[in-house]
């Protein structure tokens, strides 16, 4: 919900018109840009524009007001003309600014640009400008955003609790917000249908609290009985979401999305057996994410051949169960999506459960983790640590933070600089991506033997990422595999590795040591490499190269069938 226009919450232009009128020597208004900013005004989080074109950003508001006077000012608002403002917007540019009380004048809560080709008629010794009324607009706006923002601990909240019944399931809301995204970006859907899209996603299966565990985790197919028990839950997540989203306005339709994202196209669907455009179109992008995902979950990482069995799903059921065209579109991006290159998010709010919080303590060896849920809001954001140890850490002793999570089979790492740690909460700045190979890299899926020297013991562990200076594997946070590397976090290990592709046969022992690990669905090691020989690298890369092009003529295939 980062950098959204106000317009989505509420009417800003009745506030906006309203203090106009509140102010008789603002005449003729041209144009006018709202904007609401972080704690330390760095960034815009929220704007209004009246026939404004859409470039200021918090750096260029603040180099207005440096190149600025003060007509009027109070000990919490402002009031300045603008002598050189960086665009054409009339002959007169005010700034109305609200500032923070608590920062010695240095942070500013809201500005308020305005453009006129008419002079303002007023008076310095006898001014009629209404800051109060202004200050009162930025906390009633402050106010209704902060609202909004709670529910991001309400899904954090249900996420808990849900995973207490099924440990799966906070990966499987977060995969289908996740699958929800990339379709809402591919279809072109407004700014508020992708935010109603992404939150309907996220708690679309909160009804489950209704239903038995013995139910949800059944392995064998479900009887009638059960089957019918399990339906509930669809319009139970209504009812909940009805009260817990009740007077936030921008999220009525989500309810109603929640309700019908069981329906079928073909009407054989529950809870009301809707049909075609009778079912609502942002229910129906659910149900493709969601189903995606449900394959997808039945293996953690998504290999080629899920890729396939999701791609037949929708094939077969497109114009059963699925919208033709939302089948067709998701297909597509199955097709095409980068395995390897992992962008960094930079633009709306989003929530990640599960996720591992990574740093040595005083000394690089000393290796730390911490596991919980992550707000992520471009390139800051809050991590709400659910396993706290209750140590009392110093941020300034923490080396090398990361936080890392898991997203359609592929493990995303973020360097992280840590700002804050309040109630159960790391606030992090700064967030950028890591690389975990300074060459090359890609996801893997496949097992390996991992030699304990100082043990003398022999371990399976599963690769789920291989490159040329590092390689990451799995294994099971209950084992005692995952104990005697934690108990022996500093030392040196040998994995190895044998495959083949085509022509090109690596069998191989490389010598390792553990530079992080993190807590997810298992322990996830990262090591890297020790003393590599050049052959043996050059054979690895051959064999990412070959690996990548085999990749690409599958989806070729794919594209062309």
């Amino acid at each position: 919900m980062e950098n959204t226009t106000l317009s989505q919450f509420f009417d800003f232009e009745v506030h906006f018109k309203e203090f106009i009128k509140r102010n008789s020597y603002f005449t003729n208004v041209a144009s006018a840009y709202f904007a609401i900013f972080n704690d330390n005004t760095t960034r815009i989080n929220y704007k209004y524009k009246y026939n404004f074109s859409d470039v200021l950003t918090a750096s260029l508001i603040k180099s207005m007001i440096s190149d600025s006077e003060i007509v009027e000012k109070n000990h919490i608002s402002e009031i300045r003309k603008c002598n050189n403002p960086p665009f054409e917007c009339g002959k007169n540019v005010y700034m109305i600014n609200a500032i923070n009380p608590a920062s010695n004048r240095t942070d500013i809560l809201g500005s308020l640009i305005v453009c006129s080709d008419i002079p303002p008629s007023y008076s310095c010794e006898n001014s009629v400008f209404n800051l109060p009324y202004f200050l009162q607009i930025v906390y009633h706006i402050e106010t209704v955003l902060s609202n909004y923002e709670k529910i991001y601990y309400i899904v954090d909240t249900f996420t808990e609790v849900m995973a207490s019944k099924d440990t799966i399931m906070p990966y499987h809301m977060t995969g289908v917000a996740n699958n929800c995204i990339e379709l809402s970006i591919f279809l072109g859907l407004e700014p508020i249908d992708q935010t109603l899209l992404y939150f309907s996603a996220l708690l679309h299966d909160i009804g489950k609290l209704f239903i038995p565990e013995a139910i949800i985790n059944k392995e064998e197919e479900l009887t009638d009985d059960e089957l019918n028990i399990f339906k509930i839950h669809a319009r139970k997540s209504e009812e909940m979401l009805k009260t817990i989203l009740h007077g936030m306005t921008l999220f009525e339709d989500i309810p109603k999305i929640v309700r019908h994202h069981h329906e079928n196209y073909d009407g054989s669907g529950y809870p009301d057996g809707l049909s075609g455009e009778g079912i609502p179109y942002l229910s129906r992008v659910l149900k493709v994410a969601d189903a995606v995902d449900k394959i997808s979950s039945k293996n953690a990482y998504k290999t080629r051949g899920v890729v396939d069995s999701i791609i037949k799903e929708l094939k077969i059921n497109s114009g059963k169960v699925y919208d033709p065209a939302l089948a067709k579109a998701m297909i597509k991006i199955l097709v095409t999506e980068n395995e390897n290159l992992i962008e960094e998010n930079t633009g709306n709010t989003i929530y990640i459960p599960q996720c591992s919080f990574s740093f040595s303590y005083m000394e690089k060896t000393n290796i730390k983790s911490l596991t919980g849920n992550l707000i992520l809001r471009g390139n800051s954001g809050t991590f709400v640590i659910h396993d706290y140890d209750n140590k009392i850490y110093s941020i300034n002793a923490m080396l090398n933070s990361t936080i890392s999570f898991f997203k359609n089979g592929e493990i995303f790492e973020y360097k992280v600089l840590v700002k804050k740690i309040e109630d159960g909460r790391l606030y992090l700045d700064n967030i950028r991506f890591l690389p975990t190979d300074t060459t090359f890299s890609m996801v893997w899926n496949n097992s390996a033997i991992l030699y304990n020297k100082e043990l003398n013991k022999k371990n399976r562990v599963d690769i789920i990422k291989l490159g040329g200076d590092a390689v990451i594997f799995t294994v099971d946070k209950n084992s005692d595999l995952a104990r005697e590397l934690l108990d022996n976090i500093k030392g040196e290990f040998q994995i190895h590795i044998k495959e083949s592709i085509d022509e090109i046969e690596l069998d191989t022992t490389l010598n390792i040591k553990i530079v992080k690990y993190y807590l997810g669905y298992g322990y996830t090691f990262i090591c890297r490499y020790l003393n590599i020989q050049s052959g043996q690298k050059d054979l690895i890369l051959r064999l990412l190269f070959r690996k990548q092009m085999e990749n690409r003529k599958w989806k070729t295939k794919l594209l062309v069938d």
